[in-house]
């Protein structure tokens, strides 16, 4: 399979979500949340929701990513909720 990295503008909608109430890794300390998020250019990336969650329904919030660092050399993405204005 060949693939190429492209970039991407980092904006996407929330296709589903859970919240683990069972510790399974030890970087995250129960409760937190993975989040499906299908980016603008149609690719789909699996990460956490960092930040205030939604109200209501999780399903088609628009979100961005951002970047949490862990250390020199660990960089993990995750995504906040799209401020509106």
């Amino acid at each position: 399979m060949e693939c190429e990295w492209v970039p991407v503008d980092g904006r996407g909608q929330i296709l589903s979500w859970v919240v683990f109430h069972r510790k399974y890794f030890d970087d995250f300390v129960p409760p937190y949340n993975a989040i499906a998020v299908q980016l603008s250019e149609g690719q789909i990336m699996i990460s956490n929701l960092v930040g205030p969650e939604p109200e209501g329904t999780w399903i088609g919030q628009d979100v961005e990513l951002c970047y949490l660092e862990r250390g020199s050399l660990n960089i993990l993405p995750q995504f906040k909720l799209k401020v509106i204005g």
